[in-house]
């Protein structure tokens, strides 16, 4: 079966952030390429891993023989169309802000599931730096901590027109323009 999946792109997830995809790690996710169902079940692996026009792809390979009734399943609803989402599973390493104040995340890619109902086009769970997938209100803290930590302006240069707007001599310390 010839399928093409999009694992992920820089356009904004549901979390609130957008992925780095020129600063994607991919080394420890192609030694490793597994394909999860729903981020649980193992049903096969992702071949061809390439970054095409800002985008992650893969094509799968399901799991055959005895045992892999689950795999099948999958694959099959895959080749029917009935199942397309797939989710990239993430730990995130560094976070940047766009010029619009975005979080940018730089992330390194443990696995990626073929997904029943993706939370939107560009699905994906985290991980901390264990591996131990965040849910619930790990989820909850680990993405509060890491995106909303924006850098906070901690010197300012006011000109001679705002110093006098605000009553003060140029020659005012930082304790008087505070």
């Amino acid at each position: 079966m010839k399928k093409t999946f999009i694992l992920s792109d820089n356009s904004l997830n549901s979390y609130g952030f957008k992925i780095n995809m020129e600063k994607l790690h991919l080394k420890r996710f192609e030694s490793n390429p597994v394909m999860l169902h729903n981020h649980n079940d193992l049903v096969g692996r992702w071949l061809n891993i390439r970054l095409e026009d800002g985008k992650l792809m893969a094509d799968p390979e399901f799991l055959e023989g005895e045992g892999e009734e689950l795999a099948q399943k999958v694959k099959a609803r895959v080749e029917k169309e009935f199942l397309k989402g797939a989710s990239i599973g993430i730990n995130i390493l560094n976070v940047e802000y766009d010029v619009k104040g975005v979080p940018v995340a730089e992330v390194e890619v443990l696995e990626c599931s073929v997904v029943d109902i993706p939370s939107n086009a560009n699905a994906i769970v985290l991980f901390n730096n264990k591996g131990e997938k965040l849910q619930g209100e790990a989820l909850k803290l680990s993405l509060d901590q890491t995106l909303k930590r924006k850098p906070t302006q901690t010197n300012m240069k006011l000109n001679a027109e705002a110093l006098k707007a605000l009553g003060l001599e140029s020659t005012s310390t930082v304790e008087e323009v505070n």
